[in-house]
């Protein structure tokens, strides 16, 4: 979490949860192998205005991703591989500035204009040039299929539609049916559009002599980790039909199916060129140092000398604005920093208009570790707010917890972690160092047990190194065979 700027970037529990309560300033991004609004090549004219909308979004992009990745082996690495990939696309005069992105979110999406973005997060999740190349060639071809600016028409299509019906003479039931089977007509519209995406990344694959399998295979890691990082918790309210995205079972099923027509009978296989994997050797995993570090469910940020304990169990999510988490009981938690004048007092800051709903008295001050601190709580809705302000020096810290029910768990969980907060020493913020990937061969008896022992700073190191490198009962681990792991 860099404490640079204080805007309110939500994360998914906080979205609609927080809006009353602080102003919202949100960047509207693309999922995993979406493709934000692909454009070009349909005249000067086009071409123009796509190339505007790239240049003036993309400092935005770099901002909120953390800023640029730069590492010299990765750029070589990939220099090649995208050269190929553009050579065998299906509009190889198409030019295309692809962006490193510091951020360990696994995400690719493109931009108008041929703006491609990968992040390092997607990058530790890769283990050959064919996977990496889908995902590259999957955005490409959503830049010269211009999926982006025609889902942008068919969302002002359905928005003008609703202004319309508003001045209708219909019942409220009707006006609901029409605008609900608009807002599937636009789900399903961006289904088909990723769907297309895979398939011509896929044939972009083929032509580039690159195995076609790779979309499926990163897509099958893809799948298990966002089940590590859910936690292995996985929806069935049935919601797959309003996604912009196929669900990911029935999206690997169509790429297998399509790799088939190019390359015959799948097969567990992975490129004999080793010099990509070598390349990610070295490669930040999770955590920037200027973003802070989680480690377990304690929050360290060495250049604040600052820490603090969420509870066991919780999911975590550390952002360039703030860090989120949510706990098994459901609590949402935000912590960011905020500008408070010095010679205003925690309490005037409450009660200065930025808190609706606030609860005047429960206003309470006292020291924690000897730091200044101000709590409150506030009710909105069906949501209850314990607010609280830790001040060093002249900073001030924030934290914000959400529940539905209120109870004295909520509310002692809460003090429990504003009671962990403390000051580094110089000592312990010096030991402080970020994680990275390490390249490593597997022993020629092929146990992994002393690799999984070597992980550092993660939770369930034996599953995490499964899915890192693609293991599974048909893509077992060999002797000799480079594989990544996590450590300092």
């Amino acid at each position: 979490m860099s404490l640079v700027q204080f805007a309110f970037v939500s994360a998914r529990l906080w979205r609609g949860l927080m809006l009353s309560l602080l102003a919202v300033a949100l960047l509207s991004g693309c999922q995993t192998l979406s493709g934000g609004f692909g454009p070009v090549t349909l005249g000067d004219r086009t071409q123009s205005r796509d190339a505007r909308i790239g240049r003036q979004e993309h400092p935005k992009i770099v901002a909120a991703y953390g800023g640029i990745y730069e590492n010299a082996q990765v750029e070589r690495s990939l220099g090649a591989l995208i050269g190929r990939l553009v050579a065998a696309s299906d509009n190889p005069a198409q030019n295309y500035q692809i962006t490193l992105l510091n951020s360990p979110v696994v995400n690719a999406f493109a931009l108008p204009g041929g703006y491609v973005y990968v992040t390092r997060g997607l990058l530790a999740l890769s283990n050959d040039l064919s996977e990496i190349g889908a995902v590259i060639a999957h955005e490409m071809a959503h830049v010269t299929e211009r999926h982006g600016i025609a889902r942008e028409d068919k969302v002002r299509n359905t928005l003008l539609a609703s202004k319309i019906l508003s001045t209708v003479s219909i019942d409220s039931k009707t006006r609901e049916r029409i605008l609900k089977n608009s807002k599937n007509e636009i789900a399903r519209f961006s289904q088909a559009q990723e769907l297309a995406a895979d398939k011509a990344g896929i044939r972009t694959l083929a032509r580039a002599g690159l195995d076609p399998y790779g979309a499926s295979r990163f897509l099958m890691s893809l799948d298990r980790y966002s089940s590590f990082r859910a936690g292995s918790v996985r929806s069935d309210d049935g919601d797959d039909f309003l996604m912009t995205h196929p669900s990911t079972p029935n999206r690997i099923r169509e790429t297998i199916n399509f790799a088939r027509s190019f390359s015959g009978p799948e097969a567990a296989r992975r490129s004999d060129d080793d010099r990509f994997l070598k390349s990610l050797d070295g490669v930040l995993f999770g955590d920037d140092s200027e973003e802070g570090y989680v480690r377990g469910s304690t929050f360290f940020h060495a250049d604040l000398r600052i820490r603090f304990d969420l509870p066991a169990g919780s999911r975590i999510e550390n952002t360039p604005r703030a860090v989120f988490a949510t706990t098994e009981q459901g609590t949402a938690i935000r912590f960011d920093g905020v500008d408070v004048p010095i010679r205003q007092t925690l309490a005037d800051y409450i009660q200065s208009g930025w808190i609706k709903g606030l609860d005047r008295s429960s206003i309470r001050t006292r020291k924690v570790e000897g730091l200044p601190v101000a709590t409150a709580d506030a009710r909105r809705g069906k949501w209850a707010f314990r607010i609280a302000l830790i001040r060093i020096g002249t900073a001030t810290y924030r934290f914000l917890f959400a529940t539905k029910t209120p109870d004295a768990g909520f509310f002692n969980a809460a003090d429990s972690v504003v009671q962990s907060f403390r000051r580094l020493s110089l000592e312990e913020a010096a030991s402080l160092k970020p994680l990275r990937i390490r390249v490593v061969e597997v022993p020629r008896n092929g146990n992994v047990r002393p690799l999984v022992r070597r992980m550092r700073g993660v939770a369930q190191p034996a599953r995490l190194f499964r899915i890192l490198n693609g293991i599974s009962a048909s893509n077992p681990v060999k002797p000799g065979q480079l594989v990544k792991i996590v450590s300092e």
